[in-house]
């Protein structure tokens, strides 16, 4: 069987999700801003205040995108159970014939498999964030117990920070990416595989050559990490524009 072509329910579902995800950021940014890192030489995740404070942020914003993911499968569903498990076949059959494009281009079964599958890749990588960074932020802070900041070995840290943060991320861009392309071979889309593997690439370029660059906002020194970047672009620009292009392309999806 299909749903009608205005449901929309995945696209939508993923694009609630993003918005969670920008209003974290921006929070967490809020949060680093009002409350200063009490040692500026010293990254932000090892201020004690701050990273409780993004623990929080982060517990939320990972229970926020599973409520949305739960709350539209189950409406999904709801409109899958209308009809009896037997009559979903030749009921989608008729639905092609009746309706023409004005079906889901998926049938409701496949959708439901894709939301399962993404509900699980973006809860999944925002918890796999957290208990990563829990992780990183241990190994930093007993690196940084060996270094005396003062001396040379310093510039040992700096440079040990920069070249294994991007750990943090790796995992994290496979599984949106491998949930890009189980889209595209869902949708039967050669475009969404492409793109997934070119960015997989970009990717890996960067965190093997590319160093951290740190630059001034309003007073606070930032650094800018480039895995961070991307993932942050896949995790949020990426998924909006997938979701806008399922749902300009693909009727119901």
């Amino acid at each position: 069987m299909y749903l009608g072509s205005k449901k929309r329910i995945l696209s939508t579902a993923l694009l609630l999700c993003v918005a969670i995800s920008i209003a974290a950021d921006a929070l967490s940014a809020m949060v680093r801003y009002v409350i200063k890192n009490t040692d500026p030489s010293l990254p932000d995740m090892m201020d004690p205040t701050l990273w409780r404070a993004e623990s929080i942020i982060s517990v939320f914003e990972i229970l926020l995108i599973a409520a949305v993911f739960a709350f539209y499968h189950r409406r999904l569903e709801k409109y899958i159970n209308l009809i009896p498990p037997e009559d979903r076949k030749q009921l989608g059959i008729l639905q092609e014939e009746s309706f023409g494009k004005n079906i889901s281009a998926l049938t409701a079964e496949d959708i439901s498999k894709l939301m399962k599958i993404w509900a699980v890749i973006l809860v999944g990588a925002q918890t796999a964030y957290y208990i990563s960074s829990s992780l990183y932020r241990s190994f930093i802070i007993q690196l940084s117990e060996l270094v005396d900041i003062s001396n040379a070995p310093y510039d040992y840290f700096v440079s040990i920070y920069n070249n294994t943060h991007g750990f943090k991320y790796l995992g994290m861009v496979i599984a949106i990416l491998l949930g890009i392309t189980i889209t595209g071979i869902f949708l039967d889309n050669t475009m969404l595989k492409v793109v997934s593997v070119v960015y997989a690439i970009v990717f890996l370029i960067a965190f093997m050559t590319l160093n951290m660059q740190s630059m001034s906002i309003f007073g606070h020194t930032v650094g800018i990490v480039w895995t961070s970047v991307l993932y942050h672009i896949i995790d949020q620009v990426g998924i909006v524009v997938l979701a806008l292009y399922l749902r300009r392309k693909y009727p119901g999806v």
